[in-house]
């Protein structure tokens, strides 16, 4: 009798070690993943911060723009804001409905914006926006063979779809825009009020660098109407 109570014992004796066992791993797996849970929580916390963060600097960031004058277009449907410095063309009642061109002013009190009807060398300018209905088409956005093409990216303008394109001109004689071999091009291609929009930037060699406030111009104050 007490040799089947001593092997009783003992098999209760290990019965209790897996129990204790079994809590063990059960607790230990538990509190890995409450830890696992509570990390993930810290950086969701972290990451959601951080961009609460980003967007109040946004908000609080002076305005770059807040200085410059507005430029409506009835016709095309759009606005922009431009700094004090940039010029139009002084001769617009030459210009088709669908062409606005201007420039920086430069230091020889000559403008880089262009002129209305004429053909031949910087008729086009530096700066131009223009809008047609019959490409009004996002796939139809792109330079012609005068130019390679050195980026195409995907972007948005005034809270709609855009393709911004650089490039470079390859053609050996100036076209009817009036372009030289070497120069740069920025252009925003957007499609809106069933039209298409082309806001462009181009560089002659002896134009002032006005990109950076270019593409504010673009991304930042064009607003369709």
């Amino acid at each position: 009798m007490r040799k089947n109570e001593k092997g009783f014992g003992l098999v209760e004796l290990i019965l209790i070690i897996v129990v204790i066992g079994l809590i063990v791993a059960v607790g230990w797996l538990f509190f890995d993943r409450q830890k696992e849970k509570n990390n993930e929580t810290t950086g969701n916390n972290v990451q959601q911060q951080v961009v609460k963060n980003t967007e109040i600097q946004e908000e609080t960031k002076p305005d770059p723009t807040a200085s410059w004058q507005t430029y409506t277009n009835d016709n095309g449907k759009f606005s922009f804001k431009y700094p004090p410095t940039w010029m139009f063309a002084n001769n617009p009642e030459y210009c088709s409905e669908g062409l606005v061109l201007f420039g920086v002013k430069m230091e020889n009190g000559q403008s880089s914006a262009g002129k209305c009807g004429a053909d031949g060398a910087r008729a086009f300018g530096q700066m131009s926006v223009t809008w047609r209905t019959d490409r009004a088409d996002l796939s139809l956005c792109g330079l012609s063979d005068s130019w390679s093409v050195d980026t195409k990216d995907s972007t948005k303008v005034a809270g709609v779809p855009a393709v911004k394109t650089t490039g470079t001109y390859i053609a050996n004689d100036e076209d009817m825009g009036g372009n030289a071999k070497g120069n740069k091009v920025v252009q925003y291609c957007f499609v809106a009020n069933n039209s298409q929009y082309l806001a462009s930037y181009t560089k002659w060699a002896d134009y002032p660098d006005a990109l950076s406030d270019f593409d504010q111009m673009v991304t930042r104050t064009f607003k369709l109407n």
